[in-house]
């Protein structure tokens, strides 16, 4: 305790650390740790086999005992469990985890190239939703859900092109936004590495080429557009577009709202019905805005894989 208070006291102001997380990656089943809860898309509950239950028992007693020890030395820090897949902690809540003793989880949701939208499936994005279902059961309602290990979108040859990594990570943060996460500790990687990690999964994912050359990819352009339009933006809803494949997420910004569409493949147009006539800023991923006049209070814009931006 001494040596981590002596540790504390030598980080800059608004660089100590804030969160404490427990275990690495843990696991307590397949079913349990990296598949989706049956009740949620009208399955019948689980039934824990003697093994989980054990499993169950372990991180429970284990992270009670290490988040009592804590909340007494390191009362500021918040107690994340754990840091890893979102879909590990909704048992060990059912068993009556103590809500004073934790504060959310550590997000390892790695992607890949997967489609943001993707569900029911292994690390898919929409499992965030029962994971904050779980937590609102517990009696934590505003959980603490920042990205350890954000997802990772490759781009060497046969993973993912320049566009499409571009559109993944574009998607997913928007996703992740809209569910509650408001720090990005890790994702839209700086650049590829330059080694023999640079070839694979989690070291081609950078959003420009490897040191010395450091270019950008689509990528880099799109994560300043994405700052541009949502600075000092809170996300406020999921707007119904009447489709399954084609989103909008509205959010509030500091002058106006700022609305974000895009379709998973093709194009597909979007008609938004105003409030009144008016002149609307249409911006796509490269940053590029043209202005649109409604008419009869209405307009139309295409809308593809990549994200594009509407405001008023």
């Amino acid at each position: 305790v001494a040596s981590w208070t002596a540790e504390q006291e030598r980080f800059a102001p608004g660089l100590k650390p804030k969160y404490l997380f427990f275990y690495p990656e843990p696991h307590l089943s397949m079913r349990l740790s990296a598949g989706n809860i049956p009740e949620y898309w009208n399955g019948e509950p689980y039934a824990l086999t003697e093994h989980e239950e054990k499993r169950v028992k372990m991180y429970f007693n284990t992270a009670k005992i290490a988040a009592e020890a804590a909340r007494k030395h390191f009362p500021d820090l918040k107690i994340l469990i754990p840091w890893g897949d979102p879909g590990f902690v909704w048992p060990l809540l059912r068993a009556g985890f103590p809500k004073e003793l934790i504060d959310g989880s550590g997000l390892d949701n790695p992607g890949f190239e997967r489609l943001p939208e993707m569900q029911l499936h292994q690390v898919a994005l929409h499992r965030l939703y029962t994971t904050k279902k779980e937590f609102e059961r517990a009696g934590i309602p505003n959980p603490e859900l920042p990205y350890c290990e954000g997802t990772f979108v490759p781009t060497e040859p046969g993973a993912c092109t320049y566009r499409e990594q571009m559109d993944l990570y574009h998607r997913w943060v928007l996703i992740s936004l809209a569910y509650g996460v408001k720090e990005i500790y890790s994702g839209w990687f700086d650049f590829d590495n330059g080694d023999y990690f640079g070839a694979e999964h989690y070291g081609g994912c950078g959003i420009r080429r490897r040191i010395p050359y450091c270019d950008p990819k689509p990528g880099y352009a799109a994560f300043a557009t994405m700052t541009d339009k949502l600075a000092a933006a809170n996300f406020e809803a999921w707007m119904p577009t009447g489709s399954l494949t084609t989103f909008c997420l509205r959010f509030k910004g500091p002058k106006s709202y700022v609305y974000a569409l895009w379709t998973i493949r093709g194009k597909r147009p979007v008609t938004l019905t105003l409030t009144a006539d008016t002149a609307m800023n249409v911006t796509d991923s490269m940053n590029n805005t043209r202005v649109i006049t409604s008419r009869d209070r209405q307009v139309t814009i295409t809308t593809g894989p990549s994200v594009v931006y509407v405001t008023g």
